[in-house]
């Protein structure tokens, strides 16, 4: 997928956000992946622009999946393993496939980031891009390009222009949906392929097998709670209750999913006050009472003593000794100039 990004900027003739060297196979953190997202937006700010970015997209942008798809001999045989395997190339959230009569439906519900209320723009273009990125590629093995999907639901606002989506797709497209669904005939997915590959398909899909258990663990909910954390002490109810409706789990959920990650709210939500206490003293002029307010303390006294368990300090000592080491490396830099 960062491929594809980096692709699409490079034909556009705008400055692109991947700076290392990716293999097609390696996995980014999804908050890292909505950034780079976010540096194309700023670029290139067109409605539609995950269907944009989704046209230049070729089977080595998405790897492993794309290419045991190609050795499967028709996509009806591949539905199973995209379900399972499509995190592989797109660790998003967690596919369902179901049959309806003469349709199959893939859906997916809503990604945390934007229930959360994060990255609202960025998680809109990565949902169109996704879908955008299968209706390609089904083009592109079937050699069609009408009648791909009979339907579309997204769960994205709806747009300025809807006509982009519809004139895109060629089918009838919902938004403000509860979660996204793709309806495609049976028929399409039963065509047969041009070509297939049995033992190709078996010696790829024992690979994706090791990709599957070597996609990091490290957990993005945990960052997601964190950012959640932040935003709620911002809007002054930095409470767990609120988090978890930030998050659209239960409080219960909420703590139960933190403990699996060896993590608490309370750790959590300190290390968060900690981060923007800091951030307050070292670049801001704010008074002492004034950032304890903003962080959720009635009173400084209560303020003080938790940041001096935190860091030893309290908040007055720590704000001056910070501008003293920042006055420092600025002496420092101009003696060396």
């Amino acid at each position: 997928m960062i491929r594809l990004l980096n692709k699409f900027c490079n034909i556009k003739k705008i400055k692109t956000p991947v700076k290392n060297k990716y293999d097609v196979n390696d996995n980014i953190y999804y908050d890292l992946w909505l950034n780079k997202i976010k540096c194309v937006q700023q670029q290139y700010n067109k409605e539609g622009l995950g269907l944009e970015i989704a046209k230049y997209v070729d089977i080595r942008d998405i790897g492993i999946c794309a290419y045991i798809a190609e050795s499967c001999e028709s996509l009806l045989d591949y539905l199973p393993i995209f379900e399972k395997y499509s995190k592989i190339w797109y660790n998003y959230t967690k596919k369902n496939i179901f049959f309806n009569g003469d349709e199959v439906i893939i859906s997916w519900n809503k990604g945390t980031y934007y229930t959360a209320g994060l990255y609202i723009r960025e998680t809109i273009i990565s949902e169109e891009l996704q879908v955008a990125i299968i209706f390609q590629r089904i083009s592109q093995m079937l050699g069609i390009f009408d009648n791909i999907f009979t339907k579309l639901e997204l769960s994205i606002p709806t747009p300025k222009d809807p006509s982009i989506y519809e004139n895109y797709f060629k089918c009838p497209v919902f938004f403000d949906m509860h979660q996204t669904s793709i309806f495609i005939s049976t028929k399409i997915l039963s065509t047969k392929k041009e070509k297939s590959d049995t033992t190709l398909f078996y010696i790829l899909i024992q690979y994706a097998e090791v990709l599957l258990k070597n996609i990091p663990k490290e957990s993005d909910f945990v960052k997601l709670v964190k950012l959640s954390i932040v935003k709620s002490i911002l809007n002054g109810n930095p409470h767990i209750d609120n988090i978890a409706k930030y998050l659209n789990i239960s409080t219960r959920s909420l703590q139960n999913i933190l403990k699996t990650k060896n993590a608490s709210f309370q750790d959590l939500l300190k290390e968060s006050r900690v981060f923007l206490a800091k951030k307050y003293l070292k670049e801001t002029d704010l008074s002492i009472i004034e950032i304890a307010n903003l962080l959720g303390y009635k009173e400084q006294t209560s303020f003080t003593r938790a940041f001096k368990i935190w860091t030893g300090e309290t908040p007055t000592c720590w704000r001056n000794n910070h501008i003293k080491s920042s006055l420092y490396s600025e002496c420092n830099a101009l003696q060396d100039n």
